[in-house]
């Protein structure tokens, strides 16, 4: 089942929002590719351009949490750290033949999208949204 966009995910950032609807899409290609069976290799290419992805917005979140001078962004990048490694290891077994990685790394992702969105990056988003961020 796709993950659809929610209004709920949005965290009134604008360029943020839109990098957000860009890895659900990213996520949904990904669980189209499983669904459909696709050959190990194009879910390994689309678990790589959701990794690429990921670590350029998680720059740029970064990036702008440090020019508006968030305090939680030394809590926050561990976060991003655990993430992309996350998404690292599942790569790595998906190459290595894994089929029962699927359902796991989808809910792990759709778990993710949820918590990470609605929680820390809500947080920061209000913080520095106070501070003038558009």
């Amino acid at each position: 089942m796709p993950f659809k966009w929610d209004k709920s995910w949005e965290i009134g950032l604008e360029e943020i929002d839109a990098q957000h609807r860009q890895l659900v899409d990213i996520i949904n290609e990904l669980g189209e590719a499983m669904k459909s069976r696709k050959t190990i290799d194009v879910i390994g290419n689309v678990l790589k351009e959701l990794e690429d992805y990921t670590r350029k917005h998680f720059a740029f979140e970064e990036a702008l949490m440090r020019r508006y001078g968030y305090e939680g962004l030394d809590a926050h990048k561990p976060l991003h750290v655990k993430f992309v490694s996350q998404l690292r290891e599942f790569r790595n077994e998906a190459a290595g033949g894994s089929i029962s990685i699927g359902v796991k790394m989808y809910n792990f992702l759709g778990d993710w999208l949820r918590g990470h969105i609605r929680g820390t990056d809500t947080q920061y988003a209000e913080v520095i949204k106070a501070k003038g961020a558009k």
